[in-house]
């Protein structure tokens, strides 16, 4: 059994009745020291191990030990490829894979930031399909991979957790979301320690993009309001009681200690919380999906290279403000939860972009479009762009047009805490 599934299902037909799904990783470890954990991950999946990570990692003093106790793991064999970047690209995907083939890995772990996992995830699917990952989009993803062990050093993307990764198609200038469930990781190794080499600004960063991820989960349209999957899809199915559960909690553990580890980077309790609150949100939204704030921050960090966080800290404020009329009671849940005093739903709902403004400040992110270099004259381009990306606005509350996406972009485009629009 490659992955673990479980399913509520009622009925498909014709009857009005649906079912949700959620797919997770065979083994998740969690907690300080699981990263020892790795050689008898490796033991049961492979002999021939390719680990994918960035010179970072290796410079941060993370990979050696991690290797080391690899190689002294009889009959194991071990290939370094320390190439990744943030906002990996097709070409420097299939560089990796070019480089790696003649090794004939059975086993890819990846290590690092969200890019390095999911580099990690396409290159153990495009070493068993011999297309190029600039044909996935159009004529399907490959329906085999190697097995993928994930230990992320970066509290933010979910990546360990989901059947998605992310590539940039340098040609066209836009992110990529692939989906299927070879991309899904077999084991995952969440070690806190593992988040102490992050900066503050990328803790910040990251942070932000896990709550983003709670967040549209938690305001997602609902599973009901969806047409029903098929079982292989496994993903986004929209908003249901799994994906809200694990997404409050989410919420709770990043609103507590996001401040904390970004002031202090070797606070490990804040580290801890923050590991498992970027975990739990990406289980929450590998199950119901991201939205517009997505969709949005795509064409976004093309325009302006910002980070995948910093983008959707930026975008946050103004789409949930958009989209809480649609989320009312959910919105000052998670208002209340991030530091609303109110008790009424209404006032509590309206104080949520104001709070998460007030958070990106605290953390260090000035949270409108013109910090990042954006102007009046890019929002129908990005608008356009976004347009397309309809396997997140889909998962949207509110229907999204050209129109309604230019909206939330002007509402972000000079967005200051306590100043309405």
């Amino acid at each position: 059994m490659e992955d673990s599934n479980a399913a509520v299902e009622v009925s498909n037909d014709g009857s009005g009745l649906k079912w949700w799904s959620f797919s997770s990783p065979q083994r998740v470890s969690f907690g300080v020291g699981s990263r020892r954990l790795l050689p008898d991950v490796v033991r049961d999946l492979g002999a021939r191990v390719l680990v994918c990570t960035d010179h970072n990692m290796v410079a941060a003093g993370v990979i050696a030990p991690l290797v080391e106790s690899l190689t002294k793991t009889p009959d194991v064999e071990v290939l370094v490829y320390d190439e990744g970047e943030a906002e990996m690209g097709f070409d420097g995907a299939e560089a990796c894979v070019d480089a790696v083939r003649s090794f004939g890995a059975t086993v890819v772990v990846g290590i690092g930031g969200g890019s390095n996992l999911d580099l990690a995830k396409v290159v153990a699917a495009r070493l068993c399909d011999d297309r190029p990952i600039s044909r996935w989009a159009a004529e399907g993803l490959p329906q085999r991979a190697l097995a993928v062990v994930a230990l992320p050093t970066t509290a933010g993307t979910g990546s360990e957790v989901t059947p998605i990764a992310v590539l940039t198609d340098e040609r066209r200038h836009l992110k990529v979301g692939f989906q299927n469930h070879v991309l899904l990781p077999r084991a995952v190794l969440v070690d806190p320690e593992l988040t102490l080499t992050c900066p503050a600004s990328v803790t910040a960063h990251s942070g932000m993009d896990a709550l983003s991820h709670a967040i549209e989960s938690l305001l997602d349209i609902s599973f009901a309001d969806k047409p029903t999957q098929a079982y292989a899809d496994q993903a986004f199915v929209g908003k249901n009681p799994y994906s809200d559960a694990l997404a409050i909690e989410a919420v709770t553990l990043i609103g507590r200690s996001l401040a904390r580890a970004v002031r202090d980077g070797d606070d490990l309790a804040a580290r801890t919380d923050m590991a498992l609150g970027s975990l739990l949100a990406g289980m929450a939204f590998a199950a119901a999906g991201t939205a517009v704030i997505h969709a949005l921050q795509y064409p976004l960090g093309a325009l302006t290279r910002t980070a995948h966080g910093h983008g959707n800290a930026v975008l946050m404020p103004s789409a949930v403000r958009y989209n809480s009329s649609a989320r009312r009671s959910e919105a000052a849940r998670i208002a209340r939860i991030l530091g609303s005093t109110s008790d009424v739903d209404d006032v509590a709902a309206s104080e949520l972009a104001d709070v998460l403004g007030e958070l990106a400040l605290e953390v260090g992110i000035t949270p409108n479009l013109r910090s990042i270099g954006v102007n009046e004259t890019d929002l129908d381009s990005l608008a356009s762009a976004a347009l397309g990306i309809t396997r997140l606005l889909n998962n949207n509350p509110r229907p999204m047009d050209h129109e309604a996406l230019v909206d939330v972009l002007r509402g972000a485009l000079d967005f200051v805490p306590g100043v309405r629009w």
